[in-house]
């Protein structure tokens, strides 16, 4: 009889802590508070993946006798992958192995306005089978940044939710203060600017 009175004191003494404690722990863990994810909006284009370059190019195989076409993803800028020295930077390897799961798969594309890049590379905005923007994907997992550059800005409100998510949430290139350090190319960088010259 006191051993079934103990029993249930403990057992009404644990239930009132987690009572108490669990919602402190989900407090803890951060959740989104949207939902970063662009869906398309439009028309789209279907193709397939023949080889991803980085985590913001890949190749597209031609379609009725076209060649294969270098695809840049608009409105994303991924760390940079090293090919020749394998120094890459920081989250750039997890950004081409993220973009690396579309190869040899169909997605579907939209063109932007300005058709291509001042490499060659066809400028398109990319969507997995469900029609989710990748680059929302990209830029949600912290695996890359938002950039906008007119007129190939159709997604840009989205992607400002999803960059600012990851920010919130510290992932991938929001992790850390400076990810590498200057250098030719993209930066982000927290400055107050002092002078504006001609």
């Amino acid at each position: 009889m006191i051993n079934s009175q103990k029993r249930r004191q403990f057992i009404l003494a644990l239930f009132l802590c987690l009572l108490f404690i669990a919602p402190a722990f989900s407090t803890a863990i951060p959740s989104p508070t949207v939902d970063p994810l662009c869906l398309a909006q439009g028309p789209l284009k279907r193709a397939f993946v023949s080889r991803v370059v980085d985590g913001d190019t890949l190749i597209l195989k031609g379609v009725d006798g076209e060649q294969d076409k270098s695809i840049r993803l608009v409105g994303v800028n991924t760390p940079e992958l090293d090919h020749k020295a394998g120094l890459h930077q920081a989250f750039a390897w997890p950004a081409y192995q993220f973009l690396k799961f579309f190869e040899k798969r169909f997605i579907f594309y939209q063109e932007g306005p300005d058709k291509r890049d001042r490499y060659g590379r066809y400028l398109y905005y990319l969507f997995d089978i469900d029609r989710i923007s990748i680059g929302s994907q990209l830029i949600s997992q912290g695996l890359g940044y938002r950039i906008a550059i007119p007129p190939n800005i159709k997604y840009q409100s989205c992607l400002i939710k999803a960059e600012a998510q990851a920010k919130e949430l510290s992932l991938g290139v929001w992790s850390k203060k400076q990810q590498w350090l200057p250098q030719a190319g993209f930066v982000v960088a927290n400055v107050i600017i002092t002078s504006v010259t001609r």
